[in-house]
């Protein structure tokens, strides 16, 4: 029997049963009434998930405590329910990067003179940023690091490079 079964039947055998109940079974009855409505109400939004989201045990419950967790917090107004459309935006944004990738990847795009450490006919050209030796891909002609994505700044005589030999 389900709910709305075992309602009908009690609202049936309140209205049939033409004696005084004594006031504690009638309520009783309007409480089983009221509670098995509640529970077709919750059964209803879990066919609702399972629908749309398969076998999702655990879902509510995980809504619930999140919900439940930030009253506990004093800061409901930090949950939010996203529609479709806010989903998507807030995707979107994400994929961007955060602030401090945004200010890397911004660094990167300022032009870096190589670092130099040997001699000019055997020696290292090392990116500003990643620190990858270079010296065999001088003559490619990148622009780029192809490690780490630094712009880079070739000299051919290999003036104005850092030379790193004596730092280290």
């Amino acid at each position: 029997m389900i709910e709305k079964e075992a309602i009908k039947v009690i609202e049936i055998a309140i209205a049939e049963v033409e004696w005084d109940y004594p006031l504690d079974y009638a309520v009783a009855f309007e409480t089983a009434i009221k509670a098995l409505k509640e529970i077709h109400k919750y059964r209803e939004m879990d066919r609702k998930l399972r629908k749309c989201f398969g076998d999702c045990d655990g879902l509510l419950k995980a809504v619930v405590d999140g919900i439940c967790y930030r009253i506990s917090v004093k800061e409901p107004i930090k949950l939010r329910l996203l529609t479709n459309e806010d989903v998507d935006m807030w995707d979107a944004y994400r994929a961007v990067g955060t602030v401090e990738e945004c200010r890397k990847a911004r660094e990167k795009q300022n032009q870096k003179p190589l670092d130099f450490y040997g001699d000019s006919e055997d020696g290292k050209l090392l990116c500003p940023n990643c620190g990858n030796d270079l010296w065999e891909l001088k003559e490619c002609g990148f622009n780029n690091c192809p490690y780490c994505g630094q712009v880079i700044q070739w000299n051919e005589n290999l003036e104005g490079m850092k030379d790193v030999t004596s730092e280290m």
